[in-house]
């Protein structure tokens, strides 16, 4: 189940990009998504984090792009950790394969 990661206490802070955590969201204490806006990298950014397996930014230049991605994610990501079959370095290059900067 997808819950608001530290009961939302990130939503305003600065993130790892820099800019300001918009959204934050954490899958069975597996994995995480962050996305961020206002970072002198890119307008919005989402870090995806699936604990020991993957750590993927993208960047993004539209807020309705990083938000639909955002969406896209938690359901790729949910997907892989709730599966029996796992092949983790198939997975990765796939994840960042779809999920590219814009």
């Amino acid at each position: 189940m997808w819950y608001l990661y530290d009961d939302g206490a990130t939503i305003g802070k600065v993130g790892s990009c820099s800019g300001i955590i918009v959204r934050d969201s954490e899958f069975n204490a597996k994995a995480r998504l962050t996305a961020e806006s206002g970072s002198a990298l890119s307008p919005y950014s989402v870090t995806c984090h699936v604990y020991g397996v993957l750590l993927h930014t993208v960047k993004y230049q539209n807020n309705a792009v990083a938000d639909a991605a955002y969406d896209r994610m938690k359901v790729d990501v949910e997907r892989y950790v709730i599966s029996d079959a796992k092949d983790d370095e198939k997975w990765r290059m796939e994840f960042a394969s779809k999920y590219q900067s814009i």
